[in-house]
């Protein structure tokens, strides 16, 4: 009687495939609109990915569902080298974000501040004036 543990379900195979299908479409999609706040949330799916594979007990499998596995982890290879190099890409293009936004508040806070010191000129004006009134009598 053949051991049941070391046979591979077929439709554990087909969820792999579809689980890094639905990984590489996310990943096309990143790519193309470049939205970072995604990046986390396809990394955690390929590492729970990676660990289900990695789960596998394939002593006693059939060649031929070790070869399906070699070609889902390939698959899983070039998906993870593609965020890899946008990872790269997002890390490049940062600083120059954050200059761009530094600047801006820079910007704002001195036309913010302008009004305020206006505001605390006239404020002045007035308790000198006020001053003077009071003195003169």
């Amino acid at each position: 009687m053949p051991d049941n543990n070391n046979v591979i379900d077929l439709g554990k195979f087909r969820s792999f495939h579809e689980q890094l299908a639905n990984i590489q479409l996310v990943v096309d999609k990143l790519l193309t609109k470049q939205n970072a706040s995604v990046y986390n949330k396809i990394g955690t799916k390929i590492e729970v990915l990676f660990n289900s594979i990695n789960a596998i007990d394939v002593k006693n499998a059939p060649i031929e569902e070790i070869r399906n596995l070699i070609d889902l982890l390939k698959k899983l290879r070039e998906t993870c080298i593609t965020l890899s190099s946008y990872k790269k890409y997002l890390l490049s293009v940062l600083p120059g974000v954050v200059n761009n936004l530094e600047e801006s508040i820079s910007q704002n806070e001195v036309q913010s501040v302008a009004p305020q010191v206006q505001e605390n000129t006239q404020s002045a004006k007035m308790l000198e004036l006020v001053n003077n009134e009071g003195n003169a009598a």
